[in-house]
């Protein structure tokens, strides 16, 4: 499972890996759990940063927005 000459990309999805890691030999256990652990730290980078991008959303009006929607 650890072959470091493939150089395909797939995601495989948490539950899956944990599963594996529990039904795999020795030999495939560590390297289901290095990328298990990837794939956990990778998500949680995600979603520290996903929620740094958005502010809040509130509308605020001021003078010149008020104007403008008059006019139009």
């Amino acid at each position: 499972m650890c072959n470091n000459k493939v150089s395909k990309q797939s995601i495989i999805p948490p539950y899956l890996l944990e599963y594996i890691a529990k039904t795999c030999d020795d030999n495939d256990k560590e390297c289901v759990l290095n990328t298990l652990e990837h794939v956990n730290n990778m998500m949680k980078k995600s979603v520290e940063e996903d929620s740094l991008k958005h502010k809040d959303n509130s509308i605020i009006y001021n003078k010149k927005t008020l104007s403008e929607e008059k006019n139009n």
